[in-house]
């Protein structure tokens, strides 16, 4: 199969699952649920969303700063806006494919700064590694205050017919011990799997393993490492914001607190990864995340389809006006073993 056929197919494939979410997640909505979707629309104030992707759009100029510490570190030295320009290019097309735009930005350095594609793709993975790390200790974060929530949630939502059992056991005693069987088994499992790390199979995940913790400490050895974790903090920061400031826009979802913002941006994270740009998945995570605080299904879907719409219009627009940008500054010819 050509390199095209298979970049088409994978095409086709990422942007139908999308397509399907979204007929699963409208289908059964009746006239009424519509109507009321579409009044979200007409009475929202706008000033708060707009604000949002805004400020969006600032992070990705943060997230820039980030990764050019890191090619400093690495020994380059691209201009800031051509760094900026790859970043926002790349949101652009990762909502067409995802993980295509973390390529395609380092492939532009490449053209406009000669930076080799492998070394700064080694400096992308440490940042996705840090984002990673990042999401899941807002994760943690929701837990730990949180929890009869979050467990209410599995209970009587996911898990319903099993909700008495579930009770028993994250309550009183059975709770801690819980959480400390968890962790003996997690330490177990690393203890498994360094005994059988000269295995082929094993020993790829605990390489794996080991990389992540690698690829974390040399953080430390950066000339700036206080300024990169400032720029990690600052960029989930104004991730949070995003959401938060645009509760404002709607009377249903303004008295929302702080924990709502982290849920919605926890679980609406892992809803990009569900489906391209987080089509479908998006609206319908938020419409499931702020039934929980108290709204009714249909407002926080329509509020997550309105903040969504929104959002992706602002990545496409800065994305088609950054490669446009970009583009005016390649400088240096594409050599196809750089890329491969």
């Amino acid at each position: 199969m050509s390199k095209t056929l298979s970049n088409v197919l994978k095409l086709v494939v990422s942007l139908g699952l999308g397509i399907l979410i979204v007929w699963l997640t409208t289908r059964k909505l009746t006239a009424q649920d519509i109507s009321d979707i579409e009044g979200i629309f007409s009475r929202a104030d706008y000033k708060w969303l707009i604000l949002g992707p805004l400020i969006g759009m600032l992070s990705n100029v943060v997230r820039a700063e980030r990764w050019k510490l890191l090619l400093n570190s690495a020994g380059y030295q691209p201009r800031r806006m051509n760094v900026i320009n790859s970043v926002y290019v790349m949101y652009a097309l990762n909502l067409v494919f995802p993980r295509l735009g973390e390529v395609t930005r380092c492939t532009l350095l490449y053209k406009t700064d000669n930076i080799p594609v492998d070394k700064s793709i080694g400096t992308m993975v440490l940042e996705r590694i840090v984002d990673m790390v990042s999401i899941l200790i807002v994760g943690a974060v929701l837990l730990l205050w949180q929890y009869q929530l979050l467990i209410s949630l599995f209970r009587d939502k996911i898990f319903a017919n099993y909700a008495d059992s579930i009770n028993k056991l994250t309550t009183g005693y059975w709770g801690i011990l819980i959480v400390i069987s968890l962790i003996a088994i997690g330490l177990g499992g690393l203890y498994f799997l360094y005994n059988l790390r000269e295995h082929h199979i094993i020993g790829r995940l605990w390489s794996f393993l080991v990389g992540i913790v690698q690829g974390l400490a040399s953080i430390l050895k950066l000339d700036s490492p206080l300024l990169f974790i400032f720029y990690s903090v600052m960029v989930w920061l104004m991730y949070f914001l995003m959401i938060y400031l645009c509760f404002r826009a709607l009377p249903e979802t303004a008295p929302m607190s702080v924990f709502a913002g982290m849920a919605c941006l926890f679980f609406g994270g892992f809803a990009f990864i569900i489906s391209p740009g987080g089509l479908g998945a998006y609206p319908a995570t938020i419409g499931a995340v702020l039934l929980l605080y108290g709204v009714a299904f249909n407002i926080g879907f329509g509020f997550g389809w309105l903040v969504w719409s929104l959002q992706t219009a602002a990545v496409i627009l800065f994305g088609v006006v950054s490669f446009i940008l970009v583009s005016r500054n390649f400088h240096f010819h594409t050599d196809k073993t750089q890329i491969q």
